[in-house]
């Protein structure tokens, strides 16, 4: 075997950096964890705290829903529809007194802080929300919204697909 064929080839392989590279993107995003994406600087409010004065804290830190606390225990979320559809909406004129347990959702769907994106964006999915609760165990550590995950596919165009692909059949907005 002559001497050349055993010698590696100098120079930059132009087609192969790009594929390197796009694996190596598509390997972090398909990796992607939730504490990634989540958005920790949280706003919460008691169970009882008044509607309006709940109204009134998503409306400063514009939000659309807030974990809703029994001391440090979560037992609900509370968004803005849930005041909307369930306080305002209901019967008779709604007094700025009543408490936001009244209103509020109390199941909560949650994902630990380690879970994929994927798994994130599928428990959106197959609950009918676009907001999750990010647990670890009993401890409230982040949201994760849609919002969070659909910025990020400006990044990736593997995550885009994995978005893409978890939300066949639709996320429609009747909860959370």
């Amino acid at each position: 075997m002559p001497a050349e064929a055993m010698m590696p080839p100098t120079g930059p392989v132009p087609a192969e950096r790009p594929s390197f590279f796009r694996r190596i993107r598509e390997r972090k995003s398909r990796t992607a964890r939730v504490e990634d994406l989540m958005s920790n600087d949280l706003l919460v409010c008691q169970s009882t705290d008044s509607c309006a004065s709940v109204a009134n804290r998503m409306r400063q830190g514009n939000v659309g829903m807030l974990p809703v606390l029994e001391g440090t225990k979560v037992v609900g979320v509370v968004t803005d529809r849930d005041i909307a559809l369930r306080h305002v909406g209901g019967l008779g004129v709604p007094s700025p007194h009543t408490a936001v347990e009244g209103c509020m959702t109390h199941s909560v769907v949650a994902v630990p802080p380690g879970a994929k994106v994927e798994e994130g964006i599928r428990k959106m999915r197959d609950n009918q929300v676009r907001r999750l609760l990010v647990m670890d165990g009993e401890r409230l550590r982040g949201v994760l919204t849609l919002d969070d995950i659909l910025i990020q596919t400006n990044h990736s165009s593997d995550l885009d697909r994995v978005v893409k692909d978890a939300l066949k059949g639709g996320i429609a907005p009747t909860r959370v």
